[in-house]
């Protein structure tokens, strides 16, 4: 993990750009490429089911723009960690050291032992953020970027005329997008409630009820913004509730929900199946594919351990299952030709 002095560093190695050959010296492509990949920016588009049954688009940008874009974002990661806003816990860096980092768990930890719980969703968050909003971005303060410098910055992170759905840039940009009305959402909550907003997902507590009106206020100062909720993820709870926040249980503590190990015990099935089908199929060699999946699996055993530590007994059960799924028996799975139900014509 990185220091607080490297993230100053790469802050400010972006704050001192000024113009394109500037960004070249940065990003390490020429100028050129630099100004023709803004023009034809071009991006993988397909979908992934969600957990409610409907499907994700994902927009991911082909190899040479996401490697560019992901050293782009570095930078602007950087710089955004020194002006957050106090509000903001989504996709924020974080260094060695820090005794208050920002994430989904810290996020969740706000809002503990409060009586009510108002959670809303911005809808389609990403592809709110025009390319003249992402233009207005690059053109303000801190950037000191000349006009083509915001032009060519602007059409690197853009797809369609807005921010794409799996572009290295997109969070936090629209982090940088929502900075005003955080603040703004912050002063309104500040004498009734604790705001926090990570990402998309918008959370207020209280130890009063919120009324029609207080989601109605919310609301006109979003759309202030031209920044649109979905009505159907509006939740709210009270004493008696289960409380969620970013998908983490909220109480007297925060914990991992019981569905969400459930859904991890599942994956794990599939994983040891994938695995031994890529044993008997691939030998040594394992697919792209299979690599993704076995990354995710690990990402959400890694979310047990950020919740509730590497020493709890649900971590350590986990691991245990998913060191069982990738290194299958091979000697169970051999088979003869004969083994196989063939019929005869």
């Amino acid at each position: 993990m990185q220091s607080l002095y490297h993230i100053e560093k790469a802050a400010a190695q972006l704050l001192s750009c000024r113009y394109l050959t500037d960004l070249e010296q940065l990003l390490e492509v020429p100028r050129k490429d630099l100004s023709l990949l803004s023009i034809s920016t071009e991006y993988y588009v397909f979908t992934v089911p969600k957990a409610d049954g409907s499907a994700r688009l994902i927009e991911a940008p082909y190899p040479g723009l996401k490697k560019l874009l992901r050293k782009l974002n570095h930078h602007l990661q950087c710089v955004y960690f020194l002006q957050k806003p106090a509000a903001a816990y989504g996709y924020i860096i974080n260094y060695k050291g820090n005794s208050e980092p920002r994430n989904m768990l810290t996020n969740a930890e706000q809002h503990l032992g409060s009586q009510y719980l108002l959670n809303v969703d911005f809808e389609d968050f990403f592809h709110q953020f025009t390319k003249e909003r992402v233009h207005r971005i690059f053109s303000s303060a801190p950037f000191r970027l000349t006009a083509r410098c915001v032009e060519v910055l602007t059409g690197l992170c853009c797809f369609k005329e807005r921010l794409p759905m799996g572009s290295p840039v997109s969070p936090v940009l629209s982090n940088f997008g929502t900075e005003t009305l955080d603040q703004q959402l912050a002063d309104w909550a500040a004498s009734r409630a604790t705001y926090t907003r990570f990402v998309d997902d918008l959370s207020f507590s209280s130890h009063t009820p919120f009324s029609d009106k207080a989601l109605e206020e919310i609301s006109t100062i979003c759309s202030d913004h031209q920044l649109h909720l979905n009505p159907t993820k509006t939740k709210k709870y009270g004493p008696g509730d289960t409380k969620i926040v970013t998908g983490l249980e909220v109480s007297h503590r925060v914990s991992v929900p019981g569905d969400f190990y459930f859904e991890l015990t599942e994956d794990i099935k599939r994983l040891e199946q994938t695995m031994e089908a890529s044993a008997i199929m691939e030998g040594d060699r394992t697919s792209d594919f299979v690599k993704d999946f076995k990354q995710q699996v690990q990402g959400k055993i890694n979310f047990i351990a950020m919740v509730h530590g590497e020493g709890s007994e649900k971590y350590l059960e986990y691991i245990e299952k998913y060191d069982k799924a990738v290194s299958p028996d091979l000697g169970r799975l051999s088979m003869r030709w004969t083994d196989f139900p063939y019929t005869l014509p």
